[in-house]
């Protein structure tokens, strides 16, 4: 191994990091201000998670999978939401939601006519008419 490690296990929206690294004047004389950025983030997908049972009575086995699923997601919508306080509108996130019981995780490499699929068909208007309004 050579000591790298993933960002999802600290910043599953990375959004928030590189907001930050615009103010940090180590690496500039003067740091933009925040009205002169604009923040497109672009996620990998959203697959809608759901508890089937009733009554689950589970123990830890059955509940790390999900609670590890909303960790992770709270993360990402506490960025959003924070990106989007700060930014107003030049922040604007694309994160598509798969079709209900779809799910794609990033390494699902024998997924990948699926996920091709599915990306030809997702709608970028929302995407396109806020980089013309605000990137352009």
């Amino acid at each position: 191994m050579d000591g790298y490690i993933d960002g999802g296990v600290f910043a599953n929206s990375p959004g928030m990091i590189a907001l930050g690294q615009t103010q940090d004047t180590r690496n500039t004389e003067k740091a933009p201000a925040l009205n002169e950025i604009r923040l497109l983030a672009l996620g990998t997908g959203r697959s809608l998670n759901r508890i089937e049972e009733a009554n689950p009575d589970w123990g830890i086995r059955q509940w790390a999978r999900p609670l590890l699923q909303l960790m992770f997601q709270a993360d990402m919508d506490t960025a959003d939401y924070q990106l989007k306080q700060f930014l107003r509108e030049r922040y604007h996130r694309m994160d598509v939601v798969f079709p209900e019981g779809t799910r794609i995780s990033m390494d699902a490499v024998g997924q990948m006519d699926e996920l091709e699929a599915f990306s030809r068909s997702a709608s970028l208007g929302a995407v396109q008419g806020w980089m013309a309004q605000h990137w352009l």
